[in-house]
């Protein structure tokens, strides 16, 4: 057997020393450090002085609430000022541990639902959620709003540091695939990991400048959290983030206003983002979907992957610019990469598998779940008994040894028995002259997976030209069979892609189409079908003639699929393909087609 496919982080002892045993004593040495350093800049401006006395006063009145008990998480749904992060280390310094919740009220029963399965009995939330939610909350849950606390100056030391890296730190719910909300218990240890190493990766410097932008329902927001303020580098706050979402533009003059040197991104925003003129920006860095914009910038960009369940982020590569296939790259400190195959048996170097994440940045597991946690954090006996968390991507390592990702197992997309990419159409796709983004899904209608490539552009656009360019690109089976042109792109809370949109948008457009129709009993249906089947075999439709046999032009059973799948979705009407292999000209499928409606 070849070498085994396993990535190995440098070791690092130093990331666990006394000033580095949790997250609380990690900041106590930058506070002691440097107290006069203003350290949350913009609209909210505090010293590590006035922050560590703000932290002591709100542990101070956490810990006089009577039903404060570290072992239930503390509900955070605040807006992103400094008094969310006052909250939040106060929690920690109290021994306890958070679970953030972005306070958006068009997600208030989400919000609802997630505090009452939690198990918290206090929550801090805005004035606007408590106002929401407060009817539908469970009865032992103390929802304080954090706008209407006054906060006593304590003239005793109320943090609590005397507790083990293994400590719970926060409790977050993500979905995943599955759609089914999970608690996610995170230990101090796999922050302090991620913390140390992103200060020696990403080289910061007393000069750089963060900002919190990462909605605080989404994981990757221990970034901005814990990277800047435990390396004293200064943190700018950025209230209302979604109606920067939407305008990015908007989000880099922010960005230059207050010379922000490090900026983490969506995958998908980021693609948008990079690019933009920012001569203050250092480091973009981003995650979360797959990045396929091959582009170089002024600064630095960093495609970066990561879970929940293994600490935000396990690995990190540089982008060139030049790339054909851009890697996730290596391991950070303390950590390994292995791939695995059904068996959990680790594959050869340069075979795909399961993604395994090993290491110092695991989750402690799913709350009240034991199960679940047992079949995803697994012991591989193969590797001396090392715990790994199976991530259920497929990816594989490379002849140069860096991580590459190809999807996840639960969406591995077949259409006609052939297997779809998404990520190479994406790729090839934002290649083209013209499209910006690429967003290609596969939609189930009915009894049918339809290949859909949404397109965001710079110019005009020419669904005809692009489809013939894809052609040459990408192998047939993986043409989308509508390239549909949008106008801007739907995000979640997240600054994800919102998929549902899409797909509405998507039937909508469809409808549209149908309503507008082709007078079947007319040469509008001749000229019609000429011009779709042009496009799909590629052949001028001069070429065709009344009685042309399809495959003789080049047709074959995939481009058959799509004519019969554009007949029913531009004129209503479902002809059975045996009909199309039978006697397949342009003259006997009009009368097939008018058949049908006689």
């Amino acid at each position: 057997m070849g070498e085994l496919a396993i990535l190995r982080g440098d070791k690092n002892d130093e990331v666990y020393n006394r000033d580095n045993e949790n997250i609380i004593k990690r900041l106590s040495y930058c506070c002691n450090k440097k107290p006069d350093l203003e350290i949350f800049k913009g609209e909210d401006r505090l010293t590590y002085r006035e922050f560590w006395k703000k932290i002591n006063d709100f542990a101070s009145f956490l810990q006089e609430i009577e039903t404060f008990d570290r072992e239930a998480p503390v509900v955070l749904s605040l807006h992103s000022r400094a008094s969310r992060y006052i909250a939040l280390y106060g929690v920690l310094a109290s021994g306890g541990y958070y679970l953030p919740i972005e306070p958006e009220p068009n997600n208030s029963v989400r919000i609802i639902d997630i505090i009452n399965k939690s198990g918290a009995k206090i929550a801090f939330v805005s004035k606007e959620i408590k106002d929401l939610i407060q009817d539908e909350v469970a009865g032992d849950v103390r929802l304080i709003c954090m706008d209407e606390i006054d906060l006593k100056e304590s003239d005793k030391n109320c943090i609590y540091d005397d507790f083990t890296s293994d400590t719970p730190a926060y409790m977050i719910y993500t979905s995943g695939s599955t759609g089914q909300p999970k608690g996610v218990i995170v230990p101090h240890r796999a922050i302090i990991n991620m913390v140390v190493s992103l200060e020696d990766k990403f080289e910061l410097a007393p000069t750089d400048i963060g900002i919190s932008f990462t909605s605080f329902s989404f994981d990757a927001c221990g970034c901005d959290i814990y990277t800047f303020l435990l390396n004293m580098i200064p943190i700018v706050t950025i209230d209302e983030r979604t109606k920067y979402v939407q305008d990015l533009e908007k989000l880099n003059k922010f960005c230059l206003d207050n010379r922000v040197t490090i900026l983490l991104l969506p995958t998908v925003l980021a693609e948008k983002f990079a690019g933009m003129e920012n001569d203050c920006l250092r480091i973009l860095y981003f995650g979360g979907e797959k990045f396929c914009k091959n582009i170089k910038t002024s600064y630095k960009l960093f495609n970066c992957y990561g879970l929940t369940e293994t600490g935000i982020l396990n690995t990190y590569y540089e982008i060139n610019g030049d790339e054909k296939e851009i890697p996730l790259g290596e391991p950070i400190y303390n950590t390994e990469i292995a791939i695995a195959d059904e068996e959990t048996n680790i594959v050869e170097l340069g075979l795909e598998g399961e993604i395994l994440i090993l290491g110092d940045n695991l989750a402690l597991g799913y709350k009240d779940d034991p199960k679940k946690t047992e079949d995803r954090f697994v012991k591989l006996e193969s590797l001396g008994g090392q715990r790994a968390y199976k991530t259920g991507d497929i990816g594989y390592i490379g002849e140069d040894l860096n991580l590459y990702y190809k999807g996840r197992m639960d969406k591995q997309v077949k259409i006609s028995g052939y297997r779809i990419e998404l990520g190479e159409i994406k790729f090839k796709s934002q290649e083209l002259a013209g499209i910006d983004m690429s967003i290609p899904m596969v939609i189930r209608d009915e009894d049918r997976s339809i290949l859909v490539n949404f397109c965001l552009c710079n110019g005009d656009f020419d669904e005809n030209k692009l489809r013939k360019d894809l052609e040459k690109v990408l192998p047939f089976y993986m043409v989308p069979m509508y390239n549909v042109q949008i106008e801007d792109i739907p995000y979640t809370i997240n600054g994800k892609i919102d998929y549902q949109i899409l797909e509405n948008r998507f039937y909508e457009m469809r409808k549209s189409l149908l309503s507008e129709g082709v007078d079947i009993m007319s040469d509008d249906l001749i000229d019609h079908l000429k011009n779709y089947m042009s496009n799909i075999i590629g052949i001028d439709k001069a070429m065709i003639g009344k009685e042309s046999n399809f495959f003789e032009l080049g047709g074959d059973s995939l481009k058959a699929l799509k004519l019969k799948f554009n007949i029913k979705d531009f004129l209503g009407i479902d002809i059975k393909i045996s009909n199309i292999y039978d006697n397949f000209t342009l003259d006997n499928i009009v009368n097939l087609i008018r058949g049908e409606i006689v």
